[in-house]
């Protein structure tokens, strides 16, 4: 059950983050060629932030630590894209209020072959001086070789063919009017210099949450069980013998099942908003995206409301893009290692110290 579960919340959650229609045309036609435009991007610059306000209600409780720590936390992030020579270079600013008040800015360049990731300054100062402000870089033949997975790009390129595969086998079986609604540009606050032709709200609550679970176990998974036996079963890191148990269970669900398992699920969570929402420019490539949620838990007496906010802007799409980070000040992750276990003594009463 934990493998068929964890795959079936991949499903929802991917359907509902890649999805968009056209008000004058059939919107699964639509989103299929949406998605596919977007896909073959060349170049484009990206940027977007994810906010968490989180918070519990019983004083002294585990929610309640995590909530204070975690007060106001943000990520904001901006970066350059480019698909040949592939090139992707983006900076995260991570954000935590409360009584940490850590800001932290981690930029990062990733070619076919190679990853440099800058090493912060952080509070406490955890990295010694000799590592810090410098990128480490990385090998991703090796990491890979050491994961026994393929090289990360790579593999993202056959996710991202997955994504596509798996919106239309799920486009076929959703009913559109449960789930999409058009949106009128001036009722969504778009991020300046973003373009929209189209916009799409695809909204979801424990209800439709429920009906979306029992047509991807009815109609749906075993179509994708298909699908990943076929051309992913080396990136969903499945065996034969785990498709073939993954199917004997699918088979013994029944709806009662799905109900009883969502009757849990509706006493614990309560969805109050959950709102997808895309534009499209005049050459139906994904310019904007946004989720705005809202939910209240209540876990064996703790409550808390947790509320997440996220966007994604594309701008500069197929255009001349500029690549602005500097990686020339890097040691290799031997040499890092080096200084950190030449360090470890006093690295290890830092982390102590924490």
């Amino acid at each position: 059950m934990k493998q068929l579960s964890k795959l079936i919340i991949v499903i929802i959650c991917a359907t509902f983050a890649l999805t968009a229609c056209k008000s004058n045309i059939n919107p699964k036609e639509y989103l299929k060629e949406v998605l596919q435009k977007s896909s073959s991007m060349k170049t484009y610059n990206v940027d977007g932030e994810i906010s968490l306000d989180l918070k519990a209600n019983k004083k002294g409780s585990q929610l309640t630590l995590v909530s204070d720590i975690l007060k106001d936390a943000k990520l904001t992030y901006h970066g350059t894209f480019q698909e040949d020579p592939m090139k992707m270079e983006v900076t995260l600013n991570v954000q935590i209020g409360g009584d940490l008040e850590i800001s932290l800015d981690l930029p990062t360049v990733i070619t076919e072959d190679k990853m440099w990731i800058k090493i912060p300054k952080t509070p406490y100062e955890i990295f010694p001086k000799e590592v810090t402000g410098k990128f480490v870089e990385f090998d991703l033949a090796d990491l890979a070789a050491e994961s026994g997975s393929e090289i990360a790009p790579k593999t993202d390129m056959k996710m991202q063919e997955f994504a596509l595969e798996l919106v239309s086998i799920l486009f076929s079986d959703l009913e559109e009017k449960e789930y999409f609604a058009s949106v009128d540009a001036k009722d969504v606050d778009l991020p300046k210099g973003v373009e929209a032709d189209e916009i799409v709200k695809i909204s979801l609550d424990n209800a439709k949450l429920r009906s979306a679970a029992k047509v991807i176990v009815e109609k749906s998974a075993p179509k994708i069980l298909d699908l990943i036996e076929k051309d992913y079963m080396s990136e969903f890191e499945l065996s034969k013998s785990d498709l073939k148990d993954m199917r004997t269970e699918l088979e013994g669900t029944s709806e009662k099942d799905i109900d009883k398992e969502f009757d849990k699920f509706d006493d614990q969570v309560d969805i109050k908003l959950f709102d997808v929402i895309i534009a499209a420019d005049k050459n139906k490539f994904i310019t904007h995206q946004e989720i705005n949620s809202s939910f209240s838990i209540d876990v064996e007496g703790e409550k808390a409301t947790i509320g997440i906010k996220a966007d994604m802007n594309y701008t500069n799409i197929n255009k001349d893009v500029e690549f602005k980070i500097d990686t020339s000040k890097s040691i290799t992750l031997e040499e890092f290692n080096e200084i950190m276990d030449s360090q470890g003594q006093n690295f290890d009463q830092e982390l102590e110290g924490l």
